[in-house]
């Protein structure tokens, strides 16, 4: 004889709240919310430096370049602002600085002075290298917005320093 298995005992599915979201659900939003957020507030606040690290990276270059142009070709060069177009190189290599940046010249004193669009000079000398590759006293700055800077110290004992 064959006896019949017990019926095994089912529990019905419990009805579920029109609209809600369980508590599982709502964690497992805000945990991915969570990651994101970790994920794009760094980059944002990287936003303003970026800006400021190009145009310090674009200046090493061109003073690089400046100094080794003077030693190669043996005459002293120049580094200057255009204060028609705000370009800053030398010869024919000319960098535009971005939108909202200007350039201002530091005096004896530890303060910088603008140098002015409307200015008499549409050249103005920042920086000169001699053709034994040694630069004469400058101090100079590249400013943008919200306080974004970009300075550039030269004298004959220390060397030229871009910070």
């Amino acid at each position: 004889m064959t006896s019949a298995a017990p019926p095994v005992a089912r529990h019905a599915p419990r009805p579920r709240a029109a609209g809600g979201f369980t508590v599982l659900e709502l964690l497992t939003v805000l945990a991915i919310l969570a990651v994101a957020a970790l994920v794009v507030l760094p980059s944002l606040g990287a936003l303003g430096g970026g800006e400021r690290r190009a145009v310090r990276a674009r200046l090493v270059t061109l003073v690089r370049e400046a100094q080794l142009d003077a030693t190669r070709r043996g005459v002293p060069v120049r580094i200057t602002l255009d204060t028609v177009s705000n370009r800053v190189g030398f010869g024919g290599s000319m960098y535009a600085l971005p939108t909202g940046w200007s350039v201002e010249r530091g005096g004896a004193e530890a303060r910088f002075e603008p140098i002015s669009r409307a200015s008499a000079e549409r050249e103005v000398v920042l920086m000169t290298w001699a053709p034994n590759g040694l630069s004469g006293a400058a101090r100079w700055r590249a400013v943008g917005g919200a306080g974004r800077e970009v300075r550039v110290l030269a004298d004959t004992i220390e060397g030229v320093r871009v910070e």
